[in-house]
């Protein structure tokens, strides 16, 4: 398991001069979120950890953070400290208790991560200073995550100058909200091969069976040529190069002077964390359609999917179809009998 910082909105070419820095204050701070992915030697994945700043973004709106797909925590550095890691921790092994297995888990010896006993997940430190040579996760899994992310970030800013030609890139990236880097984030993990997790492990020294160490990974990502024009027109660099513009972005404070503080205090300080405002991109109104509404938008995707012969869209669209339905009827209020006489 490790983590990474994660500018998921403002990715400008002003971003570039981030590396190297600490990321600490700023406005550049509200612009980021930290994930951690966590992976076996075999390419078994678990769902990300992402931390935000705010414990319901308005994005949010009605959406309840236990209900998506990653698993959402807050505090307003948006970092990850020893009260999140330990729930995390904890977490899991509950995980494989209920499952009957027993693992063992390598971390890198942060500040923010506490060296605890658990009946189910034996934790074991990599020595200081060496996580670039032996953290399978920065052999590359980490980068191809981020690159399927730019991917996905950088189709949905063509897709918003085609409908407004007129704002320019860096408006579009201002709007990009905390749920779109949830989803994409998801979506990214979820498509890293299992050749590629198991090659990285080989790479750092854990070695499979039936696994080629010498050869490296293969992200195995087809990236349109539009994505690579935007790449060079709006962010100055190599599509490639985006994934490493917050490769040195903290995810915990390193002085580790919070670190001694009893879990009680940490959860008090995250409690208040919650309250922080969002940025003006989230503080929007939106007016929602009704869900008849939602039902004819449904019903003519599908007609789109169908004409095209996307059966992958479809299959999306008629499985939305019954959220809709459910939606429906979850709505609907039961006449009196009343009323039928």
């Amino acid at each position: 398991m490790d983590e990474t910082g994660l500018f998921y909105r403002d990715t400008s070419r002003q971003t570039l001069f981030i590396k190297g820095q600490d990321c600490a204050g700023g406005k550049r701070s509200k612009e980021r979120i930290t994930v951690a992915l966590c992976a076996s030697m075999t390419g078994e994945k678990l769902k990300p950890l992402l931390i935000g700043k705010s414990r319901q973004p308005r994005c949010f709106s009605k959406i309840k953070p236990e209900s998506l797909p990653v698993i959402y925590k807050f505090n307003s550095k948006a970092w990850m400290n020893s009260y999140v890691m330990e729930e995390w921790l904890k977490q899991l092994d509950s995980s494989m208790r209920r499952q009957k297995r027993k693992i063992l888990l390598f971390l890198d010896n942060a500040p923010s991560h506490p060296n605890i006993k658990l009946s189910n997940v034996e934790l074991q430190f990599l020595p200081p200073n060496t996580t670039y040579k032996t953290q399978p996760m920065d052999m590359g899994i980490i980068q191809a995550m981020k690159l399927k992310f730019r991917k996905r970030q950088m189709k949905h800013m063509i897709k918003e100058m085609d409908k407004h030609p007129d704002i320019c890139g860096t408006d579009i990236l201002k709007q990009i909200t905390i749920l779109d880097a949830i989803y994409w984030v998801h979506s990214a993990w979820e498509e890293v091969q299992t050749s590629t997790i198991q090659k990285c492990f080989s790479k750092a020294g854990f070695l499979c069976e039936n696994i080629d160490s010498d050869d490296d990974f293969d992200d195995d990502d087809d990236v349109p040529l539009s994505v690579l024009k935007l790449a060079h027109e709006v962010f100055g660099c190599e599509f490639n190069d985006l994934s490493e513009m917050d490769q040195t972005l903290s995810t915990c404070d390193n002085s580790a002077k919070d670190w001694d503080r009893p879990a009680t205090d940490l959860l008090n300080t995250l409690e208040s964390d919650g309250s922080e405002s969002e940025s003006d991109s989230d503080n929007k109104e939106t007016n929602c359609c009704s869900v008849s509404d939602a039902h004819i938008y449904a019903d003519k995707l599908k007609e789109f999917a169908q004409f095209h012969g996307n059966t992958r869209l479809l299959s999306s669209l008629m499985s939305a179809s019954e959220y809709l339905n459910d939606m429906s009827l979850n709505s609907s209020k039961q006449k009196p009998i009343t009323d039928f006489f």
